[in-house]
């Protein structure tokens, strides 16, 4: 029994240890909460406490203190739970990820909450029903039929992740975001062998292990994704954007591209009367409407921060007459917001776009410079 103490307890403390570091220099790098390092923040910190339940619950098997085994039945009762709420966790993520974070609050989406709603009630009940597993007269934990539920709805759920990734990867138009996405598709892998051989070698403290590496994966391709994106409004940065309008415009062939050059009014203006923490919030400002106004668009759309108050957007396949009203559309969302926002300034955009196919635009820099031009005339009708 001590040395089954000793493996577990090391086991978990290396897996604890390695996931603690993770956080602490992901925090370090980038002390901006990003959606991204919040969901690595929450499947962290639960695995973190499956590790020390595991800890707590060898350490009370078998015990002959106090209430030993009522406290090793509630904690096997939380540890069986935790997997299919760490899998319920990434599929929320997967759906950020995939730009469908709206998907969580359909009728569809809410029928995700089934499976891990089943296994809570299933592990909440099993210290009635014995179902999942049982303590027996001397403290000792048993392993029954019902403990497999939980492997199989953490299966499920990583399942129908890597379908949608799959999926989505095969009708995803840009190579960029592609490649953003395929290495999730590995997150499942290490998890699942390493919980199929615990299954198959009982006493084994593995599912443990194959997490950690799991949520590894996931931090690496996080730190490649934060290269890409500017740090303070979560949009893509110039390095993107220049990758981005490198491909699509060699790809587009006859296709139109577009690009709108946005420029925010006043801005100076906001940093020098209000400070420059409320012209910080003016720019994540900015970055949240255009988001809205984007998510709203039928096809995709590539959304950066070019610099300073200026913003880009650009896309393929729209008329000149669709660009005209989409452009429309991001004025009323930010009068919408001036309207409601109770801030002692108003925010108000100038917009100057630029549209073509490859052959008509001959280059990117032409493309740039004919959107920036007429940003420009606007501004200055503007200022008039």
């Amino acid at each position: 029994m001590n040395y089954k103490m000793w493996y577990y307890g090391q086991t978990n403390m290396i897996c604890i240890v390695m996931l603690v570091l993770l956080l602490i220099v992901q925090y370090r790098q980038s002390r901006v909460n990003t959606m991204e390092t919040h969901f690595l923040k929450k499947l962290v910190g639960l695995t973190v406490v499956y590790c020390l339940l595991d800890i707590l619950g060898w350490i009370c098997n078998g015990a002959t203190f106090w209430q030993a085994a009522n406290i090793e039945s509630f904690l096997d009762t939380v540890y069986f739970a935790l997997p299919t709420l760490i899998c319920f966790v990434w599929m929320d993520y997967i759906c950020y990820r995939m730009d469908k974070p709206n998907f969580m609050h359909t009728k569809r989406g809410l029928v995700r909450v089934i499976p891990l709603a089943l296994t809570c009630l299933v592990t909440l009940t099993t210290p009635v029903t014995k179902y999942a597993f049982f303590i027996d007269e001397a403290g000792v934990y048993h392993r029954r039929i019902g403990a497999y539920l939980t492997p199989v709805v953490c299966m499920i759920y990583l399942g129908l992740c890597t379908l949608w990734l799959s999926q989505h990867v095969k009708v995803e138009e840009h190579k960029i975001k592609k490649d953003e996405l395929l290495p999730l598709m590995y997150f499942p892998i290490p998890f699942f062998i390493c919980s199929v051989m615990q299954i198959c070698y009982y006493g084994a403290a593995l599912s443990q292990i194959g997490l950690t590496i799991s949520i590894i994966l996931v931090y690496f391709n996080i730190q490649f994704n934060q290269i890409s994106i500017d740090e303070l409004t979560g949009l893509n940065n110039r390095r993107e954007l220049k990758q981005y309008l490198h491909t699509v415009f060699h790809a587009s062939g006859t296709e139109s591209i577009f690009l709108c050059m946005i420029d925010i009014d006043f801005f100076k203006t906001i940093n020098d009367t209000y400070g420059h923490l409320e012209g910080d919030e003016a720019l994540k400002t900015v970055a949240v409407l255009l988001k809205k106004t984007c998510s709203r668009q039928k096809q995709r759309i590539f959304l950066a921060r070019y610099g300073g108050d200026e913003f880009i957007i650009s896309g393929v396949n729209y008329t000149e007459q669709e660009l005209q009203d989409f452009t429309d559309q991001v004025r009323k969302v930010a009068d919408e917001y001036n309207q409601s926002s109770g801030k002692p300034y108003q925010i108000t955009l100038s917009i100057g776009y630029a549209i073509g196919t490859p052959a008509e635009i001959s280059s990117v820099q032409n493309l740039l410079k004919k959107a920036d031009d007429r940003m420009y005339d606007v501004k200055k009708r503007r200022k008039k």
